[in-house]
């Protein structure tokens, strides 16, 4: 009898362990480690957008824009009043252009100087009553023949005679220039006045386009045709030249700066 009650009570305590022990291995089961590298993070920081960039870049933009408007608004500003504009010889050139018959065949004879002086006097505000004059050195004029220039020095222009060592222009009218100037706008222009070459003058007129680049800086060119006869005769000609045309082109490309 004895031994009988031993062996419920020792049945009723391994039950008892059982029922105890179950619940702890059901929790390790349910609650799994996380994997190496896994951050429990709330769902709320990692959808955390970054910052966009859209706002700053439309206003970097903006900004990049507006300066050059206010650089040209400054700039007409500084035009106000009449200005005096040097040319520069360094970066001016004067030139004919004369065809001939030169051994048979046509040829544009071509001669230059860069000894061009001269004063541009003009309100960029009303450029109207400009006034313009031009002087080149006759005796620095070159062509690409040495033997061809000894003949215009000597025979054609005479430029050791006094007063035959320069060409003068000064205007009497400008007319097509828009009124005000626009710095950085080219623009169409005619002036006339008076060229003198070897004591003679007569009345010409430029026809040409100019851009103000700054208020201190004139960049333009002009031309015109013309009869030398008007001015000069030619002697004799050499026998490799058959014949030479009376008409002639005038050109002028000039650099001008404010005083």
């Amino acid at each position: 009898m004895k031994l009988h009650i031993l062996l419920v009570l020792l049945i009723a305590a391994l039950i008892s362990i059982a029922c105890t022990s179950a619940p702890e291995t059901e929790i390790i089961a349910a609650s799994p480690e996380p994997e190496t590298g896994q951050e429990l993070l709330p769902t709320e920081a990692v959808e955390t957008e970054p910052p966009a960039p859209t706002e700053v870049k439309v206003q970097e933009t903006a900004s990049m824009e507006e300066e050059p408007a206010e650089e040209q608004t400054t700039a007409q500003e500084n035009l106000s009043g009449e200005k005096n504009f040097s040319i520069v010889p360094e970066e001016t050139e004067a030139r004919f252009l004369i065809d001939e018959v030169l051994l048979g065949s046509p040829f544009t004879v071509v001669g230059a100087t860069n000894a061009v002086e001269g004063q541009i006097m003009a309100d960029p505000n009303d450029p109207s009553n400009a006034q313009v004059t031009v002087r080149a050195d006759l005796t620095t004029i070159l062509t690409d023949n040495s033997r061809r220039n000894g003949a215009i020095q000597r025979w054609i222009l005479e430029t050791d005679q006094p007063g035959n060592q320069a060409a003068e222009f000064n205007s009497t009218s400008v007319s097509g220039v828009p009124v005000p100037v626009d710095v950085g706008q080219p623009f169409d222009f005619q002036i006339n006045g008076d060229l003198t070459v070897k004591g003679t003058t007569k009345p010409l007129t430029f026809k040409g386009t100019a851009t103000l680049v700054s208020p201190d800086r004139l960049e333009g060119s002009a031309s015109t045709n013309l009869l030398y006869t008007e001015f000069t005769t030619i002697p004799s000609l050499p026998p490799q030249v058959a014949s030479v045309e009376e008409e002639m082109v005038l050109q002028i490309d000039f650099v001008a700066l404010a005083d």
